[in-house]
């Protein structure tokens, strides 16, 4: 009964690959991070993008998803670089709250007015 419940068929042993990938991938880049010296919160961040990119990459090819791995670099390093940049000038918080701004006056008043149900 327990074996019913618990294992779920898995024919070429597609989730049995997705997982061993995932845990080996993760877990090679948290250890690299530590043996770089990185802290804790940097070797954490390593193993999130580890699994982002092992979930992200879905080409069908062993060299396609080698090719799109090896991209993600180029453009993931480059929006990390400008983000704190950003961040740090409040320029992008002030943009989005100003644009929410002007989204929820020209949709709030319409909006209320059609929705009432009295």
């Amino acid at each position: 009964m327990l074996k019913r419940v618990f294992v779920a068929p898995d024919p070429g042993r597609v989730r049995l690959r997705s997982a061993g990938r995932s845990v080996l991938g993760v877990s090679l880049a948290v250890a690299l991070c530590g043996l770089a010296g990185h802290s804790l919160v940097a070797a954490v961040a390593g193993g999130l993008a580890a699994l982002l990119a092992l979930f992200a990459v879905t080409d069908p090819t062993a060299p396609g998803r080698a090719v799109t791995t090896a991209l993600l670099p180029v453009v993931g390093l480059p929006v990390l670089a400008v983000a704190p940049v950003l961040d740090q000038t409040g320029l992008r918080r002030r943009r989005l709250m100003r644009g929410y701004g002007r989204l929820r006056q020209s949709v709030g008043g319409p909006m209320r007015t059609r929705c009432r149900l009295s």
